[in-house]
């Protein structure tokens, strides 16, 4: 059988475009559909010959005739009547002239479905009104503000940068940690620092050790001092607000620095706003402290603040003889001269009495006890060390432009 080839013939221009045109506009087409539905459903007409009669009876009859669904609660229509609805009516006319007079209405919720409502009565849709939202970032003093770090410290740069943006190895123990985890001297604030050491070879004071090295470094509010344990007694920690350590040399602070590290105590300041409070704990071997911290405004205008605070620590101990007797006392008054300076005053005071025992016990040559109590020292009873610390300070502080502050001490 011959066969017959016909040559092959390329679509027209205008199919082909045509073609084109229809796959790329059917995705706009089938989404418009939806809409261009709801649309036609309101515009078109119908013809109703409802009577006159009960209103529930009227809209259930209309919304068969309509094809809708409209559910409504029958204590919304109970007693109320709808007039005769005759003629070709699109549908929202329709229900207008059925609802006339009867403080109802038909509204139309998010998902398309028709709602029978009280006129004014909320649909569903919540309307926010203005709304205002404030916060506030902490600061760098930590007392009352429930947190375990500080917006801001100064002991690396002398600069109020946080401590993401400190570009050194820093802690902050604010307030809040203090008391959580009972805290009362440097002691406890160095065995809680990481990287951190203490050596409690002394009787009544303590070394610090950081990378190797004593920490020699120690500042009042960034003001620098030197630290011997032999002649300062480990600081009592009600006068303070936190303690700053910058582990590591600061050369920017004090020449050469050290290669251990720098611990900044930094002191409670008068409040705008009264605040006072006793504190008082008891422990093991007649361990007992109480606190009082009392601050607010002095006049009547706040521009004149002070603060006082004062703690007493008695303790024996589970050794002989040895036991700690502890006075503190810090004052400090804020002068506001003008609106951007403000004269600091302030002095403090800690004594320590303590009963001591130099050195341990003995043991055998090879090593193991020889058999004393656990009591047992070979101190006397009156034997002691009395360390008394006393300081005085005057501050200056000057705010200028651009948010820096001039600091005198």
């Amino acid at each position: 059988m011959p066969s017959v080839s016909l040559p092959s013939r390329p679509l027209p221009h205008n199919v082909l475009a045509l073609a084109l045109r229809s796959v790329l506009l059917g995705g706009v087409t089938s989404v418009s559909l939806a809409s261009i539905a709801a649309q036609a459903e309101q515009a078109a007409s119908r013809h109703y010959a409802l009577a006159a009669g009960p209103l529930e009876d009227s809209l259930n009859s209309f919304a068969q005739v309509a094809g809708i669904s409209l559910p409504f609660d029958p204590a919304l229509v109970q007693g109320k009547r709808a007039p005769a609805l005759r003629g070709d009516y699109a549908l929202q006319d329709g229900l207008d002239r059925l609802l006339a007079g009867s403080g109802l209405a038909v509204t139309r919720t998010v998902s398309g479905n028709y709602l029978l409502v009280a006129r004014g009565q909320d649909t569903g849709a919540l309307e926010l009104g203005a709304t205002t939202i404030s916060g506030q970032g902490l600061g760098a003093t930590t007392e009352h503000s429930g947190s375990y770090t500080t917006g801001a410290m100064q002991t690396a740069t002398k600069l109020p940068l946080s401590l993401r943006e400190t570009p050194q190895s820093v802690t902050v123990i604010t307030r809040q940690r203090m008391d959580d985890q009972g805290m009362r001297s440097l002691d406890d604030v160095v065995q809680a620092t990481p990287g951190l050491r203490l050596s409690a070879s002394r009787p009544a004071n303590s070394e610090f050790f950081a990378r190797g090295f004593p920490i020699t470094n120690l500042m009042f509010d960034g003001l620098p001092t030197t630290y011997n344990a032999d002649w300062v007694a480990s600081a009592d920690l009600a006068p303070y607000d936190r303690v700053e350590v910058v582990r590591g040399a600061t050369g920017m602070m004090q020449g050469a620095g050290n290669p251990s590290a720098a611990i900044n105590m930094v002191r409670k300041r008068p409040t705008r706003e009264f605040q006072a409070s006793v504190t008082g704990s008891a422990g093991s071997w007649d361990n007992y402290r109480s606190e009082l911290d009392v601050s607010g405004p002095l006049n009547q205008g706040g521009t004149v603040r002070g603060r006082m605070v004062g703690a007493y620590n008695d303790r024996d101990s589970y050794q002989d003889y040895a036991g700690r007797e502890r006075g503190v006392f810090y004052a400090i008054s804020e002068f506001d001269l003008t609106d951007s300076t403000t004269l600091s005053v302030g002095a403090s005071n800690q004594n320590d009495n303590n009963n001591i025992n130099w050195g341990g016990l003995p043991v055998n040559p090879d090593g193991s006890h020889v058999g004393f109590s656990r009591s047992k020292t070979f101190g006397y009873s009156w034997s002691h060390q009395d360390v008394e610390n006393t300081s005085v300070f005057v501050e200056l502080d000057q705010h200028l432009a651009n948010d820096w502050r001039l600091h005198l001490g």
